[in-house]
């Protein structure tokens, strides 16, 4: 009987592990599309899509990067920050 409650707690202790590895995941790679879709946006003239894709990015990446200190999404942060006041300059001259 106890080795079947140690067995089940292993268990749940596995789905929850698994469960998180993926929303991490899921989680970079939807930073990753929206600063391509930033990217998109910005190439076909679209400054306020590219700025909004962008602050997207920045916002997952913050997360990610507070929670579980991703290095990953710390060097799309640093990388996706300097661009958004560029954009909004670019924008005010039009």
């Amino acid at each position: 009987m106890r080795l079947e409650v140690k067995l089940k707690e292993l268990i749940l202790s596995l789905v929850v592990v698994f469960a998180a590895i993926s929303l991490n995941a899921q989680t970079l790679e939807e930073a990753q599309k929206a600063y391509n879709a930033g990217v998109t946006a910005r190439g076909e003239g679209n400054l306020e899509e590219a700025i909004a894709q962008f602050k997207a990015c920045v916002e997952t990446c913050e997360i990610l990067y507070e929670e579980e200190e991703d290095e990953v999404a710390e060097e799309l942060l640093y990388a996706v920050q300097p661009v958004i006041p560029d954009l909004y300059l670019q924008l005010g001259s039009e």
